[in-house]
Order: C-alpha cells, then sequence, then structure tokens
C-alpha cells in the first residue's frame, strides 16, 4: 500500500516521502479547513514533494522549480491580500501528517495553508456551488509545477 489511513482519509506517497534520505527533515501536523485543499494535500504532495527533491538535485532543475514556487507564492499572496477583511467562519480543521524533504517543500505547504484560509473564507460567504474564480492563477500555477516533475494529471481534478 502507498498511502496512509488516517480518520478514515487516505495519504498517498508515504512509502515514497519517508524512502528519501536527506538531511534536511521536518515533520509536521498541518491543519485544513477547505475539503478542497486538503484532498489536493493528501493526493499530491508526498508524490510531488518527492519528485521535487529528486529533481532538485540537478541545479537546472532546482532553479525551474524555485522559480515556480515563487509564483505559487505570489498568487498565494495576492489570494490572501483579496480575502484579508473576510471573516474567519467557525469549521472543523482536517489534520495532515507530513515530512518535508526540503526547503521547497516547505514552501509549497505554507502557500497551500495560506490558500486554505482564504478558501474557507470564500466558500463560507458563496453561494452553493458559486464559481471561485480568484483561486484558478493559483491552482493553475500549481499545475504547472506538477507538470513540470512529471506529476500531471487532468486539468479539470486540480479545478476547485
Amino acid at each position: 500500500m502507498t498511502g496512509l489511513i488516517l480518520k478514515n482519509l487516505v495519504i498517498k506517497g508515504v512509502q515514497r516521502i519517508e524512502s528519501i534520505n536527506t538531511p534536511y527533515e521536518k515533520r509536521v501536523e498541518s491543519e485544513f479547513e477547505s475539503w478542497q485543499c486538503c484532498r489536493i494535500i493528501r493526493r499530491d504532495f508526498n508524490l510531488l514533494t518527492a519528485k521535487m527533491y529528486m529533481l532538485s538535485r540537478k541545479q537546472q532543475n532546482l532553479h525551474s522549480i524555485k522559480k515556480l514556487l515563487r509564483i505559487i507564492s505570489l498568487e498565494a499572496l495576492a489570494i490572501k491580500v483579496e480575502f484579508s477583511n473576510f471573516e474567519a467562519p467557525p469549521v472543523q480543521a482536517i489534520s495532515v501528517q507530513l515530512r518535508l524533504v526540503s526547503d521547497e517543500a516547505e514552501t509549497l505547504l505554507e502557500a497551500f495553508k495560506v490558500v486554505d484560509a482564504a478558501l474557507s473564507k470564500a466558500i463560507s460567504t458563496r453561494e452553493k456551488n458559486a464559481p471561485l474564480n480568484e483561486f484558478k492563477s493559483f491552482f493553475s500555477a500549481y499545475s504547472d509545477l506538477k507538470k513540470f516533475t512529471g506529476l500531471s494529471r487532468r486539468a479539470d481534478e486540480d479545478e476547485v
């Protein structure tokens, strides 16, 4: 089995991320308020950050990964600013345990945490099934990172 079941939620790629031997290691328990970000993190994070780690051993790839992460971080910051005046709704967060194997993995997680908080605010203020267009640029940038690492899936799976 390549996933870990935690509170009836599957976290994929646990074996892959645990097999990486690196001097950088950080174990975190991150809470997610939106099911969308939680799902993406559980589905992709371990596999994506393992691929990022392996690819980043080549300097040219590391440069490309950092460039893509800067775009992701800037998109997350823009979303944070846009939703800074919104009230945070009372929600029950879902906790996910992760192993970070690089600074780049930590950067990606931080961006997702920012977007998750804003997404939770956005969802609480919208009508059911209303579009969340403010998030498209972030998820597009995230999709570009996945494509670079070869972890791309159908584009419609990543849309919120």
